[in-house]
């Protein structure tokens, strides 16, 4: 039977699970729920359904990486998910945190900087001397500056003044209202209403991201201000990484859905180092570091190949800063936006 490896991205509101062969071709790949243990208490059941989908390939899989939210981070997090990946998957494996796995795709071990800005946002940069400085990251009890939740939340923040009073932001209301399907009601009762009947508080507020990020473009004015105030927390994370790295005016790449918007991507371009887009997306990371781990070298057409199967497995490209080139030549060019 052939070698296969095993790669997954996981994030707080979704999590990317392949397994693909050698030369980047994709055999299965499936969609799942956010795994992070931090804020999903389903975590293990929800990594065990994506898991199950592999089960059948077990036996030709060399090895598998998995990026997970947290690992590294808090010790006791970091156990919990040896213990049940340990159990979940017996084939060779390496769990990993799942900005670091987004690192190694960006660079494809090389120096680098990257800023993740998915539901969470975190800058992780690789010195020359192979250092890893991480910034940010700590989560939503700590801000998680510059992600879709700070960016919702800061949303739901600018709402509730203007509802009271202390905020002069009539536009700005009515369309976040309408956006959560509670125009017409009683205004307070149906923010807070719609906020208690979220199953899952962190994505139903950092899917608001994309709101705030529609109403940025055409101008409205509470909205343009919490994206570039979103963009100067990336910047400052990309920045404080890179100084403490030895990076600093080095290249940088960025992940995740946030960037996906032109707002944050036309302020970010002003940054006084040459942006190069990430070689791979995150889930591409973790396949390309099984591959290394299972001692196959990934040749030359790798990347291309198993950027086109994200395409054609998944119904649209994964989050992709790069605006789906391959091209990893700096500039300081960012790419436009791609999401509706």
């Amino acid at each position: 039977m052939e070698d296969l490896v095993l790669g997954l991205d996981g994030g707080g509101t979704k999590t990317h699970l392949v397994v693909t062969r050698q030369d980047g071709r994709i055999v299965l790949g499936v969609v799942g729920a956010g795994v992070n243990p931090m804020d999903n208490p389903q975590w293990r059941p929800d990594l065990e359904n994506l898991l199950r989908h592999a089960i059948p390939m077990f036996s030709s899989i060399r090895f598998a990486v998995l990026g997970l939210p947290g690992y590294a981070e808090v010790e006791s997090v970091s156990r919990t998910a040896d213990d049940a990946v340990d159990q979940l998957l017996p084939v060779p494996h390496r769990n990993e945190n799942d900005v670091r796995v987004a690192l190694d795709g960006a660079f494809l071990g090389e120096p680098g900087t990257l800023v993740l800005a998915g539901t969470g946002a975190m800058a992780m940069a690789r010195g020359g001397d192979g250092r890893i400085t991480r910034v940010g990251g700590w989560g939503e009890a700590f801000s998680d500056e510059g992600g879709a939740y700070w960016i919702g939340h800061q949303a739901l923040r600018q709402a509730s003044r203007a509802l009271d009073g202390r905020l002069d932001a009539p536009a700005f209301v009515a369309a976040l209202l309408a956006e959560i399907g509670a125009e017409g009601k009683d205004r307070p009762e149906a923010l807070m209403g719609w906020f208690l009947s979220l199953k899952h508080a962190r994505s139903g507020i950092a899917a608001l991201a994309r709101f705030v990020d529609r109403l940025a473009d055409v101008g409205d004015p509470t909205a343009v201000a919490i994206m570039t105030a979103a963009a100067a927390e990336l910047t400052s994370q990309l920045e404080t990484a890179q100084r403490l790295s030895g990076q600093t005016g080095q290249t940088w790449s960025a992940a995740g859905s946030v960037f996906q918007s032109r707002t944050i991507i036309d302020l970010m371009s002003r940054i006084n180092s040459p942006y190069r887009p990430a070689a791979l997306a995150p889930i591409g990371g973790a396949v390309w570091s099984a591959l290394r781990s299972a001692g196959i070298q990934p040749g030359a057409s790798f990347v291309q190949t198993f950027t086109a199967e994200l395409a054609r497995v998944f119904a649209r490209p994964l989050p992709d800063p790069a605006g789906g080139s391959t091209d990893t030549r700096a500039s300081n060019t960012l790419p436009r936006k791609v999401f509706p």
